[in-house]
């Protein structure tokens, strides 16, 4: 959790509890893989096939867990078979658990009354047996429902009720649910000390190498801290959770951390340290993509400049929070629109080359009447009495050609109005293509947003084993990957507009290579790839603006470690000169054909190189790349031979 106010509070802490359920229900078999592949079928032929009540039980069970989280209704249809097979074996045990998935379809489906009436059998099963996981289980599942539905007096009841049932023996992910979500709830009712007792509650609960949920609880308290007034208080968490989401390699947490450090260095009157932790902020939120998380590091920059008394500036930062605000999340009717335009650009070029037949034809008929006026002339004076006769004809002839040049005329007025119509349509077009892209953003906000919001949800309900993390890593994978390419194409559409001020200002470009370096060393370590820094001693600062520079960087070095092999390395290099500063990212992988580096920054271009561990590329990050060193009034040029490797090398000037 970022920042805990009235909406991401709901948002995120309810949120757990909504996957809480089926998390708990899905054991030792970990989260499902998408319905109708082999797997499925293999499902519902043993259950077809199978004479066993608890084997069709259990196999229920597990085609529910298949479809819960794409087909909600689907997997309802499992839920409600298993608990009429639980029914006749007279299992309480079962029929409780069978009662939790129906309930969980529900919640997963937005049918919240329904769920309601589903956990409350539940509860009453649960407690006939006296299990009081289970219970805890469902008790914050109803709180989640409630909630949901507007009645948050009823969800914190829930909440509480599944706080009371915890004991010595209750699991120690099921403790931290609990408390994280019942001290959401508080914040949410600005009850700050009760919350604070929560969040302090589940601290030495998480597990030690869980240090993604160590950074969030450490974030939450200071930010508790901070809101009841105590920014001294808050220093110390603040900066525990940045170091833990360092050590995690999670950029939203860093957000998150850097977030409550800068509120309470504002509240402290340390304006200097509090503007760098704001400038943190904004870079890491830049690289997570994640649009919510970019959202509170754009409030964050705003609310920092109005308390300094930058009231210029903490407008514009509010203007563009509103602006990412209309436009986040996706033109991906970019290409469709991209194909109109080209349609109408030939017809354009078609109008024109008819126009200018059509002139051509004109100055021949001028051209034409003139010889001819030229030969009467000449007849009428050689031979007077003919010349009347002569003359006539002429006459005659000029009439028609009179004739045939209205019509032409009116031809050219006809395709003069027909190009001005398409040129019209054309503008028209593109005018509303910013609409048309807010349109779709918003159709695709919703699902990626809940998709990135289950996530979360998941990781925070408790434990995970390996093949839940597996899933779970599988499910963040897809929602960053999409999240990328909304963000490329808004960002390269609107760098396709008119070109927009960036404010520049002094920035320490070695600064900015050594925290990427830092972001992207999990991801290196990962795929078994060494980080080379070359930077001279001597200053390295440029008068750009930072977070295009961020940008540049970013993506340069996120393509060297996406077509690098295992064993390989990877080197960053600054060589600075009396008027600009070079930055070489170099990389050992396949290299680029000289076919390919024809094309290497046009958009939506696919080389022949593949990503050598499974990466996402959406064919528009270096088209999006040279836009920004342009507008930065760079170059940038690559050098690459197929098996040698290849350097990406910016020149940029420098500060003044």
């Amino acid at each position: 959790m970022l920042k805990i106010n009235r909406t991401p509070a709901r948002l995120w802490s309810w949120g757990y509890a909504i996957l809480f359920l089926g998390l708990m229900l899905v054991g030792k078999n970990g989260l499902r893989a998408e319905p109708g592949n082999a797997k499925v079928d293999s499902l519902e032929a043993l259950l077809e096939a199978s004479t066993d009540d608890f084997e069709q039980w259990d196999l229920c069970t597990q085609l529910f867990l298949e479809f819960v989280y794409s087909q909600p209704e689907e997997s309802f249809g499992y839920a409600d078979r298993g608990l009429d097979i639980a029914q006749s074996m007279g299992d309480d045990s079962l029929i409780a658990q069978s009662y939790v998935n129906l309930g969980t379809a529900r919640i997963i489906g937005n049918e919240y009354s329904e769920a309601i009436l589903y956990l409350t059998e539940g509860v009453k099963v649960a407690q006939s047996i006296g299990d009081s996981s289970l219970m805890i289980r469902i008790h914050v599942n109803l709180g989640a429902a409630y909630t949901q539905l507007g009645n948050d007096e009823r969800g914190i009841r829930e909440l509480e009720i599944a706080l009371g049932l915890i004991s010595d023996e209750t699991p120690g992910g099921f403790q931290v649910a609990v408390f994280n979500n019942l001290g959401a709830a508080y914040t949410e009712k600005e009850q700050y000390e009760t919350a604070l007792d929560l969040f302090q509650r589940a601290k030495p609960l998480i597990r030690p190498w869980d240090l993604r949920r160590k950074a969030m609880n450490a974030s939450n308290i200071a930010q508790i801290y901070n809101y009841l007034g105590q920014p001294k208080e808050a220093l110390a968490p603040a900066r525990e959770s940045i170091e833990y989401a360092r050590e995690s390699g999670t950029s939203e947490q860093m957000v998150a951390g850097f977030n409550s450090l800068a509120d309470a260095l504002e509240d402290l009157g340390r304006y200097r340290e509090a503007g760098e932790a704001v400038d943190s902020m904004m870079v890491y939120a830049e690289l997570t993509a994640i649009p919510n998380i970019i959202e509170t590091a754009l409030g964050g920059k705003a609310r920092y400049l109005e308390s300094t008394q930058q009231y210029k500036l903490a407008l514009e930062a509010h203007k563009k929070l509103m602006e990412y605000k209309d436009s986040v999340n996706v033109a991906n009717q970019e290409e469709s629109i991209a194909e109109l335009q080209v349609k109408m650009e030939l017809s354009e070029k078609d109008a024109a080359a008819e126009l200018a037949r059509s002139q051509t034809e004109l100055e021949r008929q001028k051209r034409l009447r003139q010889n001819n006026l030229l030969l009467l002339l000449g007849i009428g004076l050689g031979v007077l009495a003919v010349g009347a006769a002569v003359l006539v004809i002429g006459l005659a002839v000029r009439n028609r050609a009179n004739r045939k040049l209205r019509e032409q005329n009116k031809v050219i007025a006809d395709k003069n109005d027909l190009l001005q119509r398409q040129k019209e349509a054309l503008e028209d077009l593109n005018r509303e293509k910013d609409g048309l892209i807010g349109i779709v953003a918003h159709d695709l906000k919703s699902p990626l947003n809940k998709s990135l919001a289950l996530i979360q949800m998941i990781e925070t309900s408790g434990e995970l084993n390996p093949s839940q993390q597996q899933a779970v890593d599988m499910i963040r994978k897809s929602n960053t990957d999409g999240t990328q390419l909304i963000r490329d194409l808004l960002e390269l559409n609107s760098l396709e507009q008119v070109e927009s001020k960036q404010e520049k200002a002094p920035v320490d470009a070695r600064e900015v290579i050594e925290n990427l370096a830092a972001t992207f060393a999990p991801e290196a370590q990962r795929k078994q790839i060494q980080f080379h820094l070359q930077l001279p001693p001597e200053s390295l600062t440029l008068h750009t603006h930072r977070l295009s520079l961020c940008r540049i960087l970013e993506n340069l070095i996120s393509n060297a470690l996406k077509f690098s092999n295992s064993g390989t390395s990877i080197q960053v290099e600054a060589i600075p000169s009396p008027n600009q500063l070079e930055l070489r990212v170099h990389d050992q992988g396949p290299g680029i054909s000289p076919q390919d580096q024809q094309k290497l920054f046009k958009k939506f271009q696919r080389l022949s190189a593949k990503p050598t561990g499974g990466e996402n590329s959406t064919g528009l990050g270096l088209a999006i790349t040279k836009s920004l060193v342009e507008r930065l009034g760079g170059e940038i040029q690559v050098k690459s031979q197929l098996g040698k490797g290849t350097s990406f090398v910016v020149s940029l000037p420098k500060a003044n």
